[in-house]
């Protein structure tokens, strides 16, 4: 099945926000986790 240019980019885009979000998400719930385990 040939894959359209235009919804493999979206794909692509969709996926590389997700990862982005996901590795800002994680990076805030370390420093949560790091400030909690100072206490």
């Amino acid at each position: 099945m040939p894959v359209i240019n235009g919804c493999r980019i979206a794909a692509d885009i969709k996926s590389t926000n997700k990862e982005k979000w996901l590795k800002i998400y994680g990076i805030v719930i370390n420093k949560k986790k790091q400030k909690e385990s100072w206490k």
